[in-house]
């Protein structure tokens, strides 16, 4: 079992490639949060994953109520791993992780496109080119280690100055849903609601309306509206949409 939190695409194409590999199954973790589906029975042989973006050197909410609440019921311990997918740094990934979470063996990252819109221009081809080349090849060699289930830290980019005070605080403040903002292109389609991992939006009037002062922030909203109508922040209208081109969402 493969568990993933995917916003843009790119988690999913990681858990589904490992996935692959492996034989096994993967599973939304917005699912089992909605199905109040947090015990599982593992098989024998079965291997346990993880596969999660990085939000301000952190882990997404709802990946932190999920690992919190998990249970796993087994007569050997599986082999479980988990799988940071970023675009800057990982922080102190293991260090935070292993607060709501105590029995991974392997931790590795995979870089790929940063879909933070604020800082990051995704209508710079160059930048998505080379980032999705590099994530390939990094996802193939995390892969190869996963599959000699390998124990340890696999990680590039830590970054543990400060990352659990970033992650706590800055993280916070960039959840908050007043930052989104509504353009007079949107039509009222509902994508952003039925893509919406926490169940933040609801369609009000033919308008979206975010219903919670704060959410994952995972920005599905905005990079799978298909009139480009949500925004965040000032730059983000400038800086594009974005969504991994390898997986159905």
């Amino acid at each position: 079992m493969i568990f993933y939190y995917t916003g843009t695409g790119n988690s999913k194409y990681v858990a589904e490639t490992i996935a692959k590999s492996n034989e096994e199954e993967i599973i939304s973790i917005p699912d089992c949060i909605r199905e109040n589906k947090f015990t599982f029975d593992v098989k024998e042989d079965e291997i346990i994953g993880f596969v999660c973006p990085i939000y301000s050197l952190g882990i997404p909410d709802s990946v932190r109520i999920f690992l919190k609440k998990l249970r796993l019921n087994y007569n050997k311990k599986p082999y479980i791993f988990l799988v940071a997918t970023y675009g800057s740094t990982v922080g102190n990934i293991k260090s935070i992780v292993s607060k709501y979470f105590k029995k991974i063996d392997g931790f590795f990252n995979v870089k790929m496109v940063d879909n933070w819109v604020p800082k990051f221009d995704l209508t710079d081809q160059n930048y998505i080119k080379q980032a999705e080349e590099y994530g390939e090849k990094r996802l193939e060699e995390v892969n190869n280690l996963i599959l000699l289930r390998k124990t340890g830290k696999y990680l590039e980019n830590e970054n543990k100055i400060f990352s659990g005070f970033i992650y706590k605080v800055g993280y916070d403040f960039i959840r908050n849903t007043s930052n989104f903002k509504l353009d007079d292109n949107c039509i009222g389609c509902g994508i952003c609601r039925n893509n919406c991992p926490t169940n933040t939006i609801k369609i009000e009037n033919k308008r979206p309306v975010w219903k919670r002062k704060k959410c994952d922030m995972c920005f599905a909203c905005l990079h799978r509206c298909p009139q480009f109508a949500i925004h965040y922040g000032k730059r983000s209208i400038e800086h594009g949409q974005y969504l991994n081109p390898n997986v159905k969402l």
